[in-house]
């Protein structure tokens, strides 16, 4: 923490920003500091890991001294529960980065499924829904004659992820290598028909109206 104090009054931003909700550390900054500080929500949130997962973290003692001057959040729901820890104005914008892609892009008359691969995680709490739903998608992709997209999640096990899916579907399908084209959100609004069956990026592209 000292650290932090030290590089803050050496370099004097006017504001600190963070995505990252679940560094405890940022929650004291600003007023230590005498900083404004600003928290943007990142993803999906969930009871069994990030800040909320964190029970140390979200817990209601903390909220005399964690203090953050600005925080953007998806909906009113997780405003109250950033209410219960954390002081500050909290403000209702849905996805900062959903909010800036192009409604206007020609989009494929074709499939686009955003990989849920997690190889760091035990594959049997995601692989068997995960199986049922893009087996289902590829051969709605293959009755149509519909071009089936894989959109990829992980640069550093991109050979894993291949090996994955190709275990699961019979024919041909396009893999979108997420080292090649690291903004998911501009791969995503090039597709009319897009899936997933576990991403916060779904949920956002339903909000848009796709």
């Amino acid at each position: 923490l000292n650290y932090y104090l030290k590089y803050i009054k050496y370099s004097q931003p006017k504001v600190i920003f963070c995505f990252l909700d679940h560094i405890n550390i940022f929650y004291l900054l600003g007023e230590l500091s005498n900083t404004k500080t600003i928290l943007v929500q990142y993803g999906t949130k969930s009871w069994d890991m990030g800040v909320f997962g964190n029970k140390i973290l979200y817990n209601d003692k903390n909220y005399e001294k964690f203090f953050v001057d600005y925080i953007f959040v998806h909906n009113k729901g997780l405003a109250n529960l950033y209410n219960k820890f954390v002081r500050g104005k909290k403000i209702v914008i849905g996805s900062f980065q959903g909010n800036f892609c192009n409604l206007e892009t020609k989009k494929k008359e074709e499939i686009n499924f955003l990989s849920s691969y997690r190889p760091n995680l035990n594959q049997a709490e995601w692989e068997e829904g995960d199986k049922v739903v893009i087996k289902c998608l590829y051969k709605l992709s293959q009755k149509n004659k519909i071009k089936f997209n894989i959109s990829g999640r992980s640069r550093d096990d991109e050979i894993g992820e291949k090996k994955y899916y190709s275990s699961l579907l019979d024919g041909d399908y396009n893999f979108i290598s997420k080292k090649e084209n690291p903004d998911s959100y501009y791969v995503m609004e090039r597709y009319k028909y897009t899936f997933s069956n576990f991403s916060t990026m779904i949920k956002e592209n339903l909000a848009r109206g796709n």
